[in-house]
């Protein structure tokens, strides 16, 4: 057993993504993220439809959803779908510690147009 697995956690963590996933976001709101006994820090947490926690924006991911979502009010991201994954390169304190990051989808390929072997369907009806 790892003891990410005991460590319970009310937001999500790089542990919880140990592949890309396709979110839905179901709203932003601000919330004191601070360990019991610390002073307040309020940041933002995104929530998810498909999830119950929600992931603490740093100003990094901050700046890459106003990109993605091509607006800098939260408000405007619900509905959106965004991509969370694990970067292992992220850093804290000036340590390489790995964290969340955010991204937008593929975009979707429309599917192949088929050309037709037959001259008639390209003739228009006058």
């Amino acid at each position: 057993m790892e003891i990410s697995e005991l460590m319970v956690s009310k937001y999500l963590k790089k542990e919880d993504f140990p592949s890309p996933t396709i979110l839905t976001v179901r709203e932003v709101k601000k919330e004191d993220v601070s360990i019991p006994g610390e002073e307040a820090r309020v940041k933002g947490v995104m929530y998810f439809h498909e999830l119950s926690r929600g992931l603490v924006l740093n100003p990094t991911n901050l700046k890459r959803a106003a990109r993605i979502f091509g607006s800098t009010n939260t408000n405007a991201w619900a509905g959106k779908k965004v991509v969370v994954y694990t970067d292992p390169d992220v850093e804290f304190s000036g340590k390489t510690i790995g964290g969340l990051r955010l991204r937008a989808p593929a975009p979707t390929k429309a599917p192949p147009v088929r050309e037709s072997e037959n001259p008639a369907d390209y003739v228009s009806e006058l």
